[in-house]
């Protein structure tokens, strides 16, 4: 998606804390800014979230730039209060924060994020998006674009097969939908889920029979 969107939104200006070839950050047919080259368009901040945050929150500023940044959702933490600061400024900033499970490999507790989305979804004003496959990743990306404030989409690290193909309006932009409906007029067991768990839900269902619903939510909770 971001390859995409950089060659039709000149303003996406992107970087990541240390780890671009591990959240998907980099945009390949743009360079690096670096000490007197400036074209690029693609930031290496270094080991520093906090720094990183409190820079796109100033680029934004700017409101010609769109900055994206990125790390995996486990330290979030670290720039916690920059993020706030771009809900109560209203700045469009979208972070993207990937390896949101215990799936992610060796390095343990330190980086399986638990309490860092119910944390994200307090913050009064930004947007939080947990697609649950390619294609509301996609609609994910739309929804921040369109949101007049910072937004956080938060990605699996784990391939995910795709679910559906339904469009903004009938998907992701209503909230919430019905993504496999009960057989008959009976729901007995409904089902609600964002992200990987998604798949889970839909295993479930199936041992639940054909009376259960799943319904995928697109992970918002806006505060006002």
């Amino acid at each position: 998606m971001l390859q995409v969107l950089a060659a039709l939104l000149p303003q996406l200006i992107g970087g990541s804390a240390d780890l671009s070839s591990s959240d998907g950050t980099y945009l390949e047919k743009y360079g690096l800014i670096q000490t007197g080259q400036f074209e690029g368009r693609n930031i290496k901040y270094g080991v520093r979230e906090f720094g990183m945050a409190c820079i796109a929150a100033g680029m934004a500023l700017d409101r010609s730039i769109i900055p994206f940044i990125g790390t995996f959702l486990g330290f979030v933490d670290y720039m916690r209060s920059a993020i706030r600061m771009t809900s109560l400024m209203q700045l469009k900033v979208i972070y993207q924060l990937t390896h949101d499970s215990i799936f992610i490999g060796p390095d343990g507790p330190t980086h399986q994020p638990i309490e860092q989305i119910a944390s994200l979804r307090a913050i009064p004003g930004l947007l939080v998006l947990r697609p649950a496959d390619a294609n509301e990743v996609k609609m994910s990306w739309l929804a921040a674009l369109l949101h007049e404030g910072p937004s956080a989409i938060i990605l699996s690290r784990q391939p995910i097969n795709e679910l559906s193909s339904r469009s903004y309006a009938e998907g992701v932009g209503r909230g919430a939908y019905i993504l496999q409906k009960e057989i008959g007029d009976q729901v007995d067991y409904l089902l609600l889920a964002t992200g990987s768990e998604v798949h889970l839900a839909l295993e479930v269902a199936k041992e639940l029979g054909p009376t259960a619903r799943v319904v995928s939510l697109r992970g918002l909770i806006l505060a006002s």
